[in-house]
């Protein structure tokens, strides 16, 4: 089939990702997939797979190639980060603060890929992890399924609030007695658009009194 000529592809854009239906839009305004992928310097079989529906996630890289060189706005990835930013309320304060206490006897270097938080949340009380718990975390692993997690949440203006929550891709999740903490998720698809997750949980601290300081 020639994908060139998008009015021949029977594929309709309802139920579509946002990215998808933008692109199909894009392409077919600017001459067809052949055009496109030449001006915007991208494989023509990639933009094919992207159209196609055989491809689930594009490269963003190559979307923003596509909307420079058609000299049009990326209209989902803003709407993506609208919807984002309604599911961040009650953000605004670090969850977890970089640990700052004493050495902890039995290790009192931190190694160079690892981090230490101080937790300041009942996000995971749940979970069994308490304000004063100490957090160590490799930082840049991929953690596993059902763990603790630290990570920074975006907003528009780039500023970025720290967060404790369970990694259960696409989502980051709360276990919290606490009425007062937004219960829901977090969203990890895309996840170059608004969360970054850290780092991947190592051990946990915690010293009588719930004080590691103490």
């Amino acid at each position: 089939m020639d994908m060139d000529k998008l009015g021949e592809t029977g594929q309709d854009d309802a139920g579509q990702e946002p990215w998808r239906v933008w692109l199909r839009s894009v392409v077919g305004s600017h001459g067809g997939v052949t055009a496109v992928a030449r001006l915007a310097e991208v494989p023509k079989q990639t933009l094919d797979n992207y159209l196609s529906g055989r491809t689930k996630k594009p490269n963003l890289d190559y979307l923003h190639r596509i909307a420079a060189a058609c000299a049009v706005e990326m209209t989902w990835l803003k709407a993506s980060a609208d919807q984002a930013a309604e599911a961040t309320v009650g953000l605004d304060e670090p969850e977890v603060i970089p640990y700052e206490g004493p050495s902890i006897a039995f290790q009192n270097r931190v190694p160079a890929n690892r981090g230490r938080w101080t937790v300041k949340t009942r996000a995971l009380d749940l979970a069994g992890i308490l304000p004063g718990d100490v957090m160590e975390f490799e930082m840049g692993r991929e953690p596993q399924v059902g763990q603790p997690v630290v990570a920074q949440v975006y907003d528009d203006e780039g500023s970025a609030t720290t967060v404790l929550r369970l990694f259960y891709p696409p989502y980051l999740m709360v276990r919290s007695s606490d009425p007062g903490i937004d219960p829901r998720p977090l969203d990890l698809d895309p996840p170059e658009l608004r969360v970054k997750v850290m780092g991947a949980f190592v051990r946990l601290w915690r010293l009588a009194g719930g004080d590691p300081a103490a």
